[in-house]
């Protein structure tokens, strides 16, 4: 809100705060996605490094029976 009598110098600084923020706001969505892209592909990496289970179960089962 800007009050009256409208100060030029006051209503460019409000306009650029709310321009920096806006920015601001955009970069930290654009590096959340990054950051939640690069972790569901670490995650994948990891799983891929993990013996499947169905083989670790039959293994149990083969040293109990």
């Amino acid at each position: 809100m800007v009050s009256k009598p409208v100060v030029p110098v006051e209503l460019m600084a409000r306009v650029r705060i709310h321009l920096e923020k806006r920015l601001l706001i955009h970069d930290l969505r654009t590096y959340r996605e990054r950051v939640a892209q690069e972790l569901a592909s670490a995650r994948a990496m990891q799983q891929a490094l993990l013996p499947q289970t169905a083989h670790i179960f039959r293994g149990l089962l083969r040293t109990w029976w």
